[in-house]
């Protein structure tokens, strides 16, 4: 089966998009919490604006700013499906370079600032350190054949990087899947990198749904971002059962992904379900409820994914990640 590949290797790490401020450090302290810092940096932003580019230029900005003086080596966009367009694309392009920016649509977008609009654009800008390896799939055929085996194509073409020693590896990934296709995906992507190598992510579900490759919409394609670095994992998938179940489901994933380790929290991927997401509406504030238990845990550090159609994690960080629906996958980095 022929399949289109597009690869993309930067390095690069993240930072909580605000910097703490020093001034009553001492020197030694003060480096050594600046190291730290530069081990993982990130900023995003959410924009409600209902002008695409207005959108998405706004949230480019809010997160070029929690980059300080770092440069961006990748940008990732999570958009409502009206606002993924070439005019999103154009606004956040004002920011930051167009070839560096991928992303894709969903139900809607999640960062700590909040979960509410179906329409929304949250943009996230990495920098530093960390080792990234991007890379994107098209696939021809039909059924779950397709879907195994754009999965080890794109294992391999992420394997090299995945191979080398890293303390910290996660792979994120993100696109043309749904509910029931991701398992065969998931699969086919272990299949190349281990049973047990973390992946995080989502579906952008429904047909002909669109991705965003190198500052291009496409369709029909996978995007997988592999993270290597000097951190730390915590990883988490539940589901729950009707709109309180879910909620209360939302919060107990991010409890065990974050743990104990609250201090040294960077940030948390969340991948979550447009299926839950419909039945949490349904409940009186029902999203601001799960908005409220995925920030609990994680005080000021960065949270950022969104709503797909079917969700890739592990249960926690000693199972294998696989394909489902009607769940949460939570991936927390911490530096220490």
């Amino acid at each position: 089966m022929s399949k289109k590949l597009l690869i993309c290797m930067v390095g690069l790490a993240v930072i909580v998009s605000a910097c703490a401020a020093y001034a009553n450090c001492g020197t030694c302290a003060k480096d050594k919490k600046k190291a730290k810092q530069n081990k993982f940096i990130a900023g995003n932003g959410l924009s409600n604006a209902t002008d695409a580019k207005e959108a998405g230029a706004e949230a480019a900005t809010l997160a070029k700013g929690g980059l300080g003086s770092h440069d961006a080596k990748i940008v990732i966009v999570f958009a409502g499906r009206k606002q993924t367009s070439p005019a999103m694309i154009e606004g956040i392009a004002t920011v930051f370079p167009k070839e560096i920016i991928y992303g894709c649509e969903g139900y809607g977008p999640v960062t700590q600032a909040g979960n509410l609009n179906d329409n929304g654009v949250a943009v996230i800008a990495l920098g530093g350190e960390v080792n990234i390896t991007a890379a994107a799939v098209a696939g021809e055929g039909k059924g779950s054949e397709r879907y195994l085996n754009c999965g080890k194509a794109l294992g391999e073409a992420l394997k090299d990087a995945a191979s080398k020693e890293s303390k910290g590896k996660v792979v994120l990934t993100f696109g043309d899947q749904h509910v029931g296709d991701n398992k065969h995906f998931a699969n086919g992507l272990k299949s190349v990198l281990g049973e047990k190598f973390p992946i995080i992510g989502a579906a952008a579900g429904g047909a002909n749904n669109k991705e965003v490759v190198k500052g291009e919409i496409v369709t029909g394609t996978n995007v997988g971002i592999l993270m290597s670095g000097d951190f730390e994992l915590g990883l988490a998938r539940e589901g729950g059962k009707g709109g309180e179940g879910f909620i209360k489901a939302s919060g107990d994933a991010f409890q065990r992904a974050v743990g104990k380790n609250k201090d040294n929290l960077v940030m948390s991927f969340v991948f979550d379900c447009g299926g839950r997401r419909g039945a949490m509406k349904k409940v009186e504030d029902g999203l601001q409820k799960e908005m409220d238990n995925m920030r609990a845990p994680c005080g000021n550090a960065l949270i950022f994914g969104f709503y797909g159609g079917g969700e890739i994690g592990p249960v926690d960080n000693d199972s294998p990640s696989e394909g489902v629906g009607y769940n949460i996958s939570v991936g927390s980095i911490f530096v220490k």
